[in-house]
């Protein structure tokens, strides 16, 4: 009976705690890695300032736990992790003389529907491992693989077939886009602080 009443009392004292521990997440986990991504450097600062902000605003008590816990599970579903190695992706691929300016332009625009998916909520961390898997190797880490050192034209066509695939799949329509990480991470906040959990 006693331990009953103790892993009720613990369960409840976790969830209690459930903002506090969102917030550490955050700050202790999630934006380290931010700063040891590929992000390009101006949006890896306005990334990283607006989790600060948030973190702010959840320590103040503006906001109420579930609010935090919300963000907090938008943020993880988010492919913020992976977003620094779909813009390294893009630049080998623009830099690249094997593939035509023609192909180039292609892929690149599949590349911002990706984006644009993610963008509208459609497109998850969970998918990247396997949309990355043409040109990496399987990793115990958070974005569950290592990009490989060098990538061979077959590797980066299979990635762009995946990444049309998902594209396609969260029904984007095939146009150039222009997604920033940040306004992905605001949009996260904001539906997490107004709706919780997904």
């Amino acid at each position: 009976m006693l331990f009953f009443i103790s892993c009720a009392g613990g369960t409840y004292y976790l969830f209690q705690q459930r903002g506090e521990f969102a917030l550490r997440t955050i700050d202790g986990t999630l934006i380290p890695l931010i700063e040891q991504s590929r992000l390009e450097p101006d949006d890896k600062a306005t990334t990283i300032a607006e989790l600060r902000d948030f973190i702010v605003r959840g320590q103040s008590g503006e906001l109420e736990d579930w609010q935090i816990a919300g963000v907090m599970q938008r943020l993880v579903r988010a492919p913020i992790v992976s977003w620094g190695d779909m813009q390294f992706i893009g630049s080998v691929i623009a830099q690249r003389e094997s593939f035509t300016d023609e192909e180039k332009v292609a892929f690149l625009r599949d590349l911002s529907r990706l984006q644009r998916g993610a963008e509208l909520d459609k497109v998850t961390q969970l998918e990247m491992a396997d949309i990355f898997e043409p040109i990496s190797t399987k990793a115990d880490h958070e974005s569950g693989y290592s990009l490989d050192q060098e990538f061979s034209d077959e590797g980066l066509r299979e990635f762009i077939a995946r990444v049309r695939l998902v594209a396609a799949r969260a029904e984007v329509p095939e146009k150039q886009y222009d997604v920033t990480l940040v306004a992905i991470v605001k949009r996260q906040i904001a539906a997490g602080i107004k709706s919780g959990m997904k």
